[in-house]
């Protein structure tokens, strides 16, 4: 008993203490093996609330509290996303968004075409970039000789008659001083031949003499002409051919390459020494205004694509960036082993950015008039929003338009929406997250982005 007594008394001396410190809660679990709660309120109350009814009181009283203070906290929050939301729109009301060339050039944002159709209704094939094969010259000197000069390097740009190269050959050496011989020797057969005539006509001369001096004067012509076509087989035009009698001697050998018609040059396959044999490609040059985009198009496929069909081209060497243009041409035979038909477009290539060889893939959009309503926008030219999404619009040089679109489907590479979009407008792509910045911050009055 007094050991119970001792523990009871133990007990009393720290409810005490803990009364007056105001602790809310202890917790003692020795006696009789049974827990035993204490719901203590603070120290002006303590003394007056006794018994369990008292502590469930507080305890109601306690979830009356939180579930007010709860019902602040959402009022809070609810204020909160308020706020938000109303900046969302805000931000969505945005204007025009403008900047300045510099800052152009500074951002990779580039335009992109907004295309009528559906995303079911666009065919993809691989592509590949090639030359135009009516704008190639492949220059191969008609004469063996070494080379004595070289004018043109790969990538030079050429116009029409400018001198590529110098030969010095022998073998026209030797045709033009044919030619020269037979100049001469026409030029003996006419003196003889006027002679013979006027001393025929005066009868001084036996008619014989006439006749025998008139055949050897048209022999003479006919060996100037076999020369002179000798010269035109070489590569000569008729204004050099008439220069040869007032060449020197040591231009006889001088083989002269010129450029053909204004271009680049691609290929050089001559330096200064080397031997030229007649059938040796020395330049190859090319007119690079436009180029050729050459599709492959599924055997399956070819039911649905046709000549005067809008197409766009995507090359990996140029990411987001898409050049506009048109099938013109589809192959009439399917290849054995690949089972496809080549699709070509021919784009303009102003600035020569564009390369033979380049890897890509061509973009098909077939007529769908059942969905005449929607509107293709590349993936990246999505800026999504807590409402919805947007799209950038060039208006002009340095101004975008915010415009609000619905998006119905997409696939790995265009969307379809609707909205105040019209086909053939131009969006941005690319840095558009810094288009929306710049909205934002010309929204708070920050000014032009410089």
């Amino acid at each position: 008993m007094s050991k119970n007594k001792t523990i009871s008394t133990a007990i009393a001396a720290t409810t005490a203490v803990l009364l007056c410190a105001g602790i809310a809660y202890l917790s003692v679990s020795e006696y009789g093996g049974t827990d035993v709660a204490f719901a203590l309120e603070n120290k002006a109350k303590a003394s007056s609330e006794k018994g369990h009814d008292d502590h469930e009181g507080e305890k109601g009283h306690d979830d009356h509290e939180g579930e007010k203070g709860h019902d602040d906290h959402e009022d809070e929050k609810g204020h909160d996303d308020h706020e938000g939301e109303q900046g969302d729109e805000d931000h969505e009301g945005e204007g025009m968004v403008h900047l300045s060339p510099e800052r152009m050039d500074e951002l990779d944002i580039t335009l992109s075409t907004v295309h009528r159709g559906t995303v079911s209704s666009t065919l993809f094939f691989p592509a590949e970039t090639m030359l135009d094969p009516d704008s190639e010259a492949h220059l191969v000197p008609r004469v063996t000789g070494i080379a004595g000069e070289i004018f043109a390097s790969i990538g030079d740009s050429v116009s029409q008659g400018d001198l590529l190269a110098v030969l010095e050959s022998r073998e026209l050496g030797r045709t033009k001083s044919e030619y020269l011989a037979s100049l001469a020797m026409r030029d003996l057969a006419q003196a003889t031949y006027s002679r013979e005539k006027k001393l025929s006509e005066d009868g001084i001369s036996a008619k014989q003499d006439y006749l025998e001096a008139t055949q050897a004067y048209r022999a003479a012509q006919i060996d100037v002409a076999s020369a002179e076509q000798a010269l035109y087989v070489l590569g000569l035009s008729v204004a050099e051919v008439k220069q040869v009698p007032k060449e020197d001697d040591s231009a006889l050998t001088r083989y002269e390459v010129r450029a053909p018609f204004d271009a680049t040059v691609i290929e050089r396959h001559i330096s200064l020494g080397e031997t030229i044999g007649a059938e040796t490609e020395i330049f190859l040059l090319a007119k690079l205004d436009t180029i050729w985009v050459m599709g492959r198009v599924t055997e399956r496929d070819i039911r649905r694509v046709s000549v005067g069909q809008k197409a766009v081209v995507q090359l990996e060497g140029y990411p987001g960036e898409e050049f506009a243009g048109k099938l013109d041409y589809l192959g009439s035979v399917l290849d054995s082993s690949s089972r496809t038909i080549n699709a070509r477009v021919i784009l303009d290539n102003p600035e020569k950015r564009i390369r033979a060889g380049m890897f890509g893939r061509l973009l098909a959009f077939i007529d769908n008039h059942e969905h005449s309503e929607s509107l293709l926008v590349p993936n990246s030219a999505l800026q999504r929003t807590n409402t919805g999404a947007i799209v950038y619009r060039a208006e002009k040089d340095g101004e975008f338009e915010p415009v609000a679109v619905e998006v119905l489907h997409a696939s790995d590479t265009f969307t379809e929406v609707q909205g105040p979009l019209k086909e053939n407008d131009r969006v941005a792509v690319g840095d558009i997250f810094v288009l929306k910045s710049e909205a934002g911050k010309e929204a708070m009055g920050g000014g032009h982005s410089h």
